[in-house]
């Protein structure tokens, strides 16, 4: 048993010891050229077998090496024995070249037989140093005879530099401070003064520095990072890191002094001086973050965040049970205060208790920040913490992220009640605070009649037929084209001017190379017969057999052809028949004669009875006009409907609540609309942007209305406005945040009835878009299901029809469902049942009368839903949780 535990603690010691051996690189950086250094492989052990050295590429090893050295240790502590053994291997080495070399990986074998490998390693070869650096650096720079040793701008001097020079309000600036000497510098202070917008950390560096060679401005400099500060700035606008000074202590040689009395007198050559170094200002420009949201939380960088509630289970009421957040991430987490929890109003809420677990890094504080809220449920219950939502700008993607956590739902006991808690009465819901609404729309309002819809109307048919009608006549055409390919007399007669060109060719490479010779005149004469009565076979659609001289001039005649040019042709093959056992005078020219003449005569009879060139074309270039129709008409209606608003448009310059001013253009009272509104005066707003909607309406004009009501807290106005904003653009984010947040001031609260998951999922699908946008999708599928009809149709490859079929299905069922879509968001605007209780409170009946039984009463901003608008001074309306009543038309007004 003692032989197999001693065992098993010498595998493990020997595992041990097979894990901790290493190899570590010493090297520098980098190097100058005419510069010797020590390459140096440190092994955490004495029991080499063998050492493969690396390659050493740009180098020259000066002294063979490597040469080796060995040292044990031998420590107790606490009774315990250490002992550990090192063996370097030193290389002495010069470089060869300038550039940036790799040593490469060296490989050491042990002798219980394992490899290990060291790390390539890079080092930069800058240029030999001048002659007046060499100098700097020996001796130090040399004044005047009388005047004190100093030290040069060249010799000595701080950059400063900043990781960004343009950043957003809050964001990481990381800001170096460098030293760039020449010189032996022994010490170095200064401070960094208080910053005018800035939150200031500095970054914390090695006391003991380490220089670093590097090349600047044609020299090679000792470096090292001084000083290092993150910056967040708190301000926007130019602001300015002012100039620092420092106070440097340098040795320079003090060559006025004769050396043997130095010597002899016991003084030294060098000195040490003080130097002042001025580290030059910077400017950092900070934009403005965008329209913050309601729920923005600060934080400006990259963040998320979790919960976890302690205990989650088992809770009794008076007891306390905690809510941990964690925030993490990078950013200005320093800067970040504890996030807002909704607790149930029940619940005794302390302080949060705040653990910041950031470090420091080159983009801002990296770590966590933990939040601990203690609770204390005063009552049993069921009790329901919502998410919690942090909302915080991310620069990379210079918009707004929101990170959200779980919810929580506690099942708290009833515990005992003490006298502290039998007071302890139920609270009312709690303000929310620190929120608000999302800024106005700037953008240009696009006005358009009241009540015009897109879906259903004559052009949005017509974005359908002209389509179809294109679709129709490219058919029509392709058909016909296939029946004509199907005709072979036809192809050929159409292919006869191009299989005449090629026999025309064959023969001008003929007539090149006849010359004097017979036999190739007489090829000549034979290609450009086969070139004349081809072509007239293949136009007249004749076989050979059938070919003669007195047919080709009837069928020639037939097919409208003159005279002239008939007569011309035959009398040519009769000159080209003759001339081939003929001899002729100056054959050379002859035979030039005859193939300009027979290119001319085929020209001719082919202009004569070939088809106008412009009857395919005619059909293309009457769809595209059709197809540009309804574009024009689209345009057409839009100018119609906005002749009025430019006819009708007031000037907002300086007061928008000027409405019989001059016309101006709707763009320019827009915009003073939104000035107003930027200057808080919100009434003169309100009445530009009401004088624009008497003309026109659009979403953005009743969402900026819904702002200037809520600024002006005039609640039912504001909600009004959103709603009517939400029936025009259903999917905007925008108009929904402010909507709800609205909707939080108001006094009832009303719960509605519970639904099937799935008509939730339809309704937010029927409301991803407007009515407009359904309309384009459908156009959009329609023209995507004649596309790949066509390609199912007409395709010749089988995948393709089968890809064509595929697509055909799916665009019908996308055209449908948008086509319902459409339908139902055009119903909705036309069709409108929703309300708003405009009166401070308002008493529901029973029946339509004042006898009536009083039911319930509702408040001003209530939604409610218009079932019964038969009877002229009452309504039948019913509320989202189900209940059912009348009340007076002139208490909600229709949305």
């Amino acid at each position: 048993m003692t032989h197999r535990l001693f065992s098993l603690v010498a595998l493990c010691l020997a595992a041990v010891a097979a894990v901790a051996q290493t190899v570590r690189v010493v090297a520098p950086e980098a190097v100058a050229m005419g510069e010797h250094f020590r390459l140096e492989f440190v092994i955490d052990t004495q029991d080499v077998e063998a050492f493969e050295p690396p390659t050493m590429d740009g180098f020259n090893d000066l002294m063979g090496g490597p040469s080796t050295s060995r040292s044990s240790s031998f420590q107790i502590v606490n009774g315990r024995q250490t002992q550990s053994s090192t063996l370097r291997l030193t290389y002495m080495l010069a470089p060869v070249r300038e550039g940036t070399h790799t040593i490469g990986p060296a490989t050491v074998r042990t002798t219980d037989g394992a490899t290990i490998r060291s790390e390539a390693v890079q080092i930069r070869v800058l240029p030999a140093a001048s002659a007046r650096q060499g100098q700097s650096q020996s001796q130090g720079r040399q004044g005047a005879q009388s005047a004190t040793p100093s030290a040069s701008g060249k010799e000595l001097f701080i950059t400063v530099s900043a990781s960004k020079r343009r950043v957003k309000e809050q964001e990481a600036i990381l800001l170096t401070y460098k030293v760039f000497t020449l010189l032996q510098l022994t010490q170095l202070s200064g401070e960094m003064p208080a910053l005018d917008g800035f939150h200031t950390q500095e970054v914390p560096l090695p006391q003991e520095k380490s220089f670093k060679l590097e090349r600047h401005n044609g020299q090679n400099y000792r470096t090292v990072v001084w000083r290092q500060y993150l910056l967040f700035p708190q301000k926007t606008g130019e602001l300015t890191i002012p100039s620092v000074s420092f106070e440097g202590q340098v040795v320079v040689q003090n060559r006025s002094m004769d050396p043997f009395e130095a010597f002899f007198g016991g003084m030294s050559l060098a000195s040490e001086v003080r130097q002042t170094i001025v580290a030059p200002a910077l400017t950092i420009n900070v934009d403005p973050l965008p329209d913050r949201p309601a729920d923005f939380s600060g934080a400006v960088g990259q963040f998320n965040v979790s919960a976890s509630l302690t205990p989650a289970e088992g809770l009794k009421a008076n007891d306390a049970a905690t809510l941990r957040l964690v925030v993490s991430g990078t950013g200005n987490m320093k800067l970040l205060s504890a996030p807002k929890v909704d607790f149930p109003k029940d619940f005794e809420v302390y302080d949060p208790k705040t653990t910041d677990k950031t470090s420091i890094s080159a983009e801002g504080n990296r770590g966590n920040k933990v939040f601990d809220y203690v609770v204390i449920p005063r009552h049993g219950g069921k009790y329901e913490i919502p998410p919690v939502r942090f909302t915080y700008f991310d620069p990379k993607t210079d918009r707004y992220e929101t990170a959200t956590t779980e919810g929580f739902a506690l099942d708290v006991e009833r515990g005992k009640e003490t006298a502290a808690t039998a007071h302890v009465v139920a609270r009312e819901d709690l303000e929310q605070l620190a929120q608000d609404i999302r800024y106005i729309k700037t953008r240009p309002a696009r006005l358009r009649p009241r009540g015009e819809r897109f879906f259903g109307t004559s052009a949005y048919w017509l974005w359908h037929a002209v389509p179809f009608g294109l679709f129709v006549a490219l058919a029509i055409a392709f058909r016909r084209q296939a029946a004509a390919n199907a005709d072979l007399a036809r192809v050929r007669g159409r292919r006869a001017g191009k299989a005449a060109a090629r026999r025309l060719k064959r023969a001008k490479a003929l007539l090149a190379r006849a010359g004097a010779d017979g036999k190739a005149r007489a090829a000549f004469y034979d290609e450009l017969m086969r070139a004349l009565w081809g072509y007239v076979g293949d136009r007249l659609n004749l076989p050979a057999a059938d070919l003669s001289k007195d047919v080709a001039a009837e069928r020639l005649a037939a097919s409208g052809v003159a005279d002239d040019a008939s007569q011309r042709l035959l009398r040519l093959i009769a000159d080209c028949e003759f001339a081939r056992y003929a001899p002729v005078e100056n054959p050379g020219a002859a035979m030039d004669q005859a193939f300009a003449e027979a290119t001319a005569v085929i020209n001719a009879i082919e202009t004569t009875i070939r088809r106008s060139p412009n009857a395919v074309k005619a059909p293309l270039a009457l769809a595209l006009l059709a197809l540009s129709a309804p574009l024009a008409a689209q345009d057409e209606a839009v100018a119609d409907s906005l002749a009025p608003v430019a006819d009708n448009a007031i000037v907002l310059a300086h007061n928008p609540a000027d409405s019989l001013a001059a016309p101006l253009d709707p763009v320019a009272a827009k915009a003073a609309a939104d000035s107003a509104y930027a200057r808080n005066d919100y009434a003169a707003a309100l009445a530009g942007y009401n004088a624009l909607l008497a003309v026109g309406e659009s979403a953005d004009l009743h969402y900026n209305v819904g702002n200037c009501h809520y600024r002006m807290d005039s609640l039912a106005r504001a909600l009004l406005a959103y709603e009517r904003a939400l029936l025009l653009a259903p999917a905007d984010e925008d108009i929904r945040a402010n909507l709800e947040l609205a909707r939080t001031k108001t006094i009832d609260r009303i719960t509605p009835e519970t639904e099937m998951f799935f008509i939730t999922l339809g309704r937010r699908f029927v409301n991803s878009l407007g009515e407009r946008g359904w309309g384009r999708v459908a156009i959009g599928a329609f023209m995507g299901l004649l596309l790949s009809m066509g390609l199912y149709r007409f395709a010749s490859r089988l995948a393709l029809r089968k890809a064509g079929f595929a697509v055909a299905v799916v665009c019908v069922v996308a055209c449908v469902v948008a086509n319902l879509c459409a339908a139902e968001q055009a119903n909705r605007q036309t069709h409108r049942t929703g309300a708003i209780v405009m009166d401070a409170s308002v008493v529901v009946k029973s029946t339509p009368g004042d006898t009536g039984t009083d039911l319930f009463v509702l408040h001003e901003g209530t939604r409610v839903e218009i079932t019964d608008a038969t009877m002229r001074h009452w309504r039948q309306i019913r509320l989202s949780d189900g209940k059912v009543g009348w009340l007076r038309t002139e208490a909600i007004e229709i949305i």
